[in-house]
């Protein structure tokens, strides 16, 4: 039984590519995605893997005892050991909430829609979060921004990729903005750029734009970035035969999240240490470890600087 939640919020820093395996479409290597919404996702495998070494890394000063016993009653013992017990920590997938996309003016904006805002919601009232933003549930056609939008092409459209909106005004896109960008974004001082971009609290100025749910599928879809790959045949210096290949990433500066889910330790056969005694200690100590400069690598192409995301934890009630 899950006794304490927690969220992890992941910020690209890079392109990422969290592969599901080969496909006959455009990319030959294309990246994870809900099978109902297409949306993309990062499995929650791939999550507890990178954080059990990024954890195993973060104790390295410690005896190797002490190591695999705090990486047992976290994450599961693991080889001849695995079915003595589970973990006591419990990952959900990592979900999109802001996906970029460019813009005519200002560059590039996020989008989002009412069907991540609402999932996002439901899952933020897991750990006491009060968010009273409402959205309307007849948005089928055209945008909703802020009163200040800064991506505005004029006073009732905006331009995203070569497609025009005409656009809405509603207080509950700077309620969103200001959440995500308070609560969500790396809150260190290098980001404070994109905070402001997402929300501006001097000027009450947004760039966040809300898309009906169709809108933001086809974007999630159809924008995301494609990389190609080849291997060089060194005693030719040509492309190696069969070594030409696409790969899709999720652009830069996309926010996902997951949700942290934990129990008691489940291991009866030793006392766990103090600092791991109860859900809600497991959950404090992985807050410990899990700083605003924390920036671990997800997914595949780590020797090429892909993968490269920001992690900033959000803390839960019981």
């Amino acid at each position: 039984m899950f006794k304490s939640v927690g969220a992890l919020f992941l910020y690209t820093e890079t392109p990422l590519h969290v592969g599901s395996g080969t496909s006959f479409g455009v990319a030959d290597l294309p990246i994870q995605r809900e099978k109902h919404t297409y949306f993309p996702i990062v499995q929650s495998s791939g999550l507890k893997g990178v954080m059990r070494q990024f954890i195993k890394e973060s104790l390295y000063k410690n005896a190797e005892e002490v190591i695999n016993e705090t990486l047992s009653i976290i994450f599961g013992p693991e080889g001849e050991r695995a079915s003595d017990h589970g973990g006591a920590l419990s990952f959900s997938d990592a979900r999109i909430v802001l996906f970029p996309v460019r813009s005519l003016n200002g560059v590039f904006t996020w989008i989002t829609c009412p069907l991540a805002l609402e999932r996002f919601k439901r899952d933020m009232g897991l750990l006491g979060q009060q968010i009273n933003w409402q959205l309307p549930s007849d948005l089928k056609h055209g945008a909703l921004t802020s009163e200040n939008c800064v991506v505005l092409v004029d006073e009732d459209n905006i331009v995203l990729e070569e497609y025009t909106f005409k656009t809405s005004k509603s207080d509950s896109v700077s309620a969103v903005a200001k959440f995500l960008s308070l609560s969500a974004l790396p809150d260190d001082k290098e980001h404070s750029y994109w905070r402001e971009k997402l929300y501006n609290e001097t000027g009450n100025s947004s760039s966040l734009v809300i898309l009906s749910d169709t809108d933001f599928a086809d974007f999630v879809r159809l924008s995301t970035e494609l990389i190609t790959r080849t291997r060089i045949d060194h005693e030719k210096g040509t492309v190696a035969s069969g070594a030409l290949w696409t790969e899709e990433h999720l652009p830069m500066d996309s926010l996902l999240y997951c949700m942290l889910l934990c129990a008691d330790p489940k291991s009866n056969k030793t006392q766990p240490p103090a600092e791991l005694a109860n859900a809600e200690k497991i959950l404090q100590f992985m807050k410990s470890k899990l700083t605003n400069k924390n920036l671990i690598q997800l997914g595949g192409d780590e020797t090429v600087g892909r993968g490269l995301v920001k992690v900033r934890y959000m803390t839960g009630g019981a």
